[in-house]
């Protein structure tokens, strides 16, 4: 779940997201050739420094794959999704009865037919393509206010949250920040697709999870969901 590799995202520009939106292989095999395209070529970013990248979600979820001989959306499925009882999580844009994504143009926001490309090509799941309600997401956020449980021991759930660099700020997916005694306060995530937009943070003394989330994914929804977060932000 963390390294320091070197690995950017180089290789994830338009016209291999067109490309991956048109192939219909299967997403295992997908993932396995991405990674052994990865791994063939010499670092791209300084090895042993923080550099974020879509690309390193891709490969861990081949090495799931590999793992396992199932798919990454299987191992979801089975392994989260079913144990926290998230009925409504699903894979790629929420089903076309929900709210449509809109992109963000110069005239302004233009809704997506789910039933076209409306989210992340398959490839891209590991890295963000799940859809859910929000009393679901908050199942899912409440591991993090529960030491890891049902999902993990709380060890192994440390380890995750545990940079692997020293006194790096990210680990596992989350901007992590440290109080003064050096224990773990607060977690963040914020990402989107182009369609959509997320922000969670977790404050682990306060025992609150927060989410905001918009259908558009703009500056001036970001600037919507921000301001909203700070106000549901717990207080001294």
């Amino acid at each position: 779940m963390g390294h320091v590799a070197g690995i950017s995202d180089l290789l994830i520009d338009g016209s291999w997201l067109r490309a991956r939106h048109q192939d219909h292989r299967p997403v295992d095999v997908q993932r396995a050739e991405f990674a052994q395209s990865v791994f063939s070529r010499p670092p791209q970013a300084s090895a042993g420094t923080f550099s974020y990248g879509n690309a390193g979600y891709i490969l861990l979820g081949a090495a799931i794959e590999h793992a396992t001989r199932r798919s990454w959306e299987a191992n979801i499925e089975a392994e989260v999704f079913k144990p926290l009882g998230m009925r409504s999580s699903g894979f790629g844009a929420p089903p076309a009865g929900g709210p449509w994504g809109h992109q963000a143009t110069a005239e302004g926001p233009v809704p997506v037919d789910p039933r076209g490309i409306s989210d992340n090509p398959q490839i891209m799941g590991p890295a963000g393509r799940v859809h859910l309600s929000l009393g679901d997401y908050g199942r899912f956020l409440s591991v993090f206010l529960k030491d890891g449980q049902p999902l993990m021991r709380k060890e192994s759930f440390r380890h995750l949250l545990t940079p692997p660099v020293e006194g790096g700020t990210y680990a596992g997916g989350w901007a992590i920040r440290n109080g003064n005694n050096g224990a773990l306060t607060v977690l963040t995530h914020e990402g989107s697709n182009t369609f959509w937009h997320a922000i969670a943070t977790i404050y682990l003394d306060e025992g609150i999870a927060v989410v905001a989330i918009a259908n558009e994914a703009g500056a001036q929804a970001r600037a919507a969901l921000v301001s909203m977060m700070e106000r549901l932000r717990p207080r001294a």
